[in-house]
């Protein structure tokens, strides 16, 4: 019951500032712009959405590979779509998607459930390297180019990217030191259910020898990069043309709206890409367009997800019955 009151409060947040955004930038030329991306325009961006989610799953499937575990792409695509499914459309659910593949991997391929959620955290950790990076390439080229406005909120989003920014590093230096972190921070839960061992293993693939790990720098750069190249594509669609690093600007503040947990970043995507675009100097509507036909696409996707989801949720649900009627069979007889 809580967190279907909480999906209705943060859906209703993200109606009301959607609607708000649309308001001031006008609905009518964000409108003209969207109804360039019916047919092959759109096709184009939904490929590249694709392909950037799938580099995902075999980036994880790599990593599956060096904990010891051979499990099949198609699997891991199929769970990882769905549990993009998950985080799209229920954000508010903290780590239900990282919850539900961890406990895909444990059903369906037999990995022990502390492994799998360690593999789901190694690509979370990496994903978070490259979006941070982006992020803050991004801000410091605003910050540094005399062509842009900056205005009074973008202090603010500075000073969460450098508090995020400072997160990872820290992270990255306990890697290297080899010191828990959990033992830091929640000594009383230290010691139980094998938080440690997997703190440990953790912190294991990301030492800097680690070869895997530098594969799976490079595969979630590569991830990241596919998400460039649609913003290049979509603002070029819309008319715009602009150099890399304003590239990596707009990639960034993309990266930057999945931290807000609205469903679909409905609103929120549209008021940070608007904020990014009017520093670049390019038309507000422009931004929200942009914003919107992202959305568009990754709702698309998301449902297709969404499907996988229900469909192996259904299979998780018979496996729990099934074991539950064997225990109780064997417990009797």
């Amino acid at each position: 019951m809580k967190r279907l009151l909480a999906f209705v409060i943060f859906l209703v947040l993200g109606i009301i500032l959607f609607s708000s955004v649309m308001q001031a930038v006008g609905w009518n030329e964000v409108w003209s712009a969207i109804q360039k991306f019916w047919g092959g325009r759109g096709v184009l961006l939904f490929i590249l959405t694709l392909l950037m989610l799938s580099l995902g799953a075999v980036r994880w499937r790599e990593i599956l590979r060096y904990q010891g575990y051979q499990v099949p792409l198609l699997s891991l695509l199929k769970q990882y779509f769905a549990g993009f499914s998950l985080s799209f459309f229920f954000p508010m659910v903290f780590f239900g998607n990282e919850l539900f593949r961890s406990y895909a991997l444990l059903e369906f391929h037999k990995v022990p459930l502390p492994r799998a959620i360690v593999s789901v955290a190694i690509e979370r950790f990496l994903d978070a390297t490259a979006y941070i990076l982006f992020l803050g390439i991004g801000i410091g080229f605003l910050l540094i180019s005399k062509s842009v406005l900056i205005s009074s909120f973008f202090w603010w989003i500075l000073l969460g990217a450098g508090v995020l920014a400072m997160a990872l590093v820290f992270f990255y230096f306990k890697s290297h030191r080899k010191e828990s972190i959990v033992r830091m921070f929640f000594p009383r839960i230290a010691g139980t259910n094998g938080f440690l061992e997997m703190e440990q293993e953790l912190l294991h693939f990301f030492r800097l020898r680690n070869r895997i790990f530098w594969e799976g720098l490079f595969l979630s750069f590569a991830k990241a990069s596919f998400t460039l190249l649609r913003t290049f594509v979509l603002v070029a669609l819309l008319g715009e043309f602009i150099g890399f690093f304003p590239a990596i600007a707009i990639t960034g503040f993309s990266f930057l709206s999945l931290l807000i947990p609205i469903p679909g970043q409905l609103g929120s995507h549209e008021a940070l890409q608007i904020l990014v675009f009017q520093s670049l100097g390019l038309a507000s509507h422009t931004g929200a367009a942009f914003a919107f036909v992202v959305r568009a696409v990754e709702i698309v996707v998301a449902i297709g997800g969404l499907i996988l989801f229900l469909h192996l949720g259904i299979s998780l649900l018979k496996r729990a019955v099934l074991n539950k009627a064997e225990h109780m069979f064997q417990k009797f007889f």
